[in-house]
């Protein structure tokens, strides 16, 4: 359950800083010279949030093995379960992620 719970919050956490970006970005296409602290404080907010999902990320894969460890040696797991796939995308590549593409 807690492997779920991190997956969910990683693929929420992911979702939110790409909606972020193309905002970001549609701004900057409109700007004006003057705005220029306003662009740079918004991307500084964006970018202080990437420690977060890269130690969700982190903290996935090692539930992901703990849960398969567990399996393997059937410790209170019930017959026919799944163990969740550790996520196997280094953390540069987990920001060129598209919205709908599967984490």
């Amino acid at each position: 359950m807690n492997a779920l719970a991190v997956k969910q919050r990683l693929r929420e956490r992911v979702r939110m800083r790409r909606f972020e970006i193309d905002a970001l970005q549609r701004h900057e296409s409109k700007q004006k010279k003057d705005s220029h602290k306003l662009t740079a404080n918004a991307k500084a907010q964006i970018n202080r949030r990437e420690p977060t999902i890269k130690n969700l990320l982190k903290k996935y894969n090692t539930l992901a093995t703990k849960v398969g460890d567990m399996m393997s040696k059937r410790a209170g797991i019930p017959w026919g379960a799944t163990a969740p796939l550790p996520i196997q995308i280094r953390a540069d590549e987990l920001w060129d992620l598209d919205v709908d593409s599967n984490i």
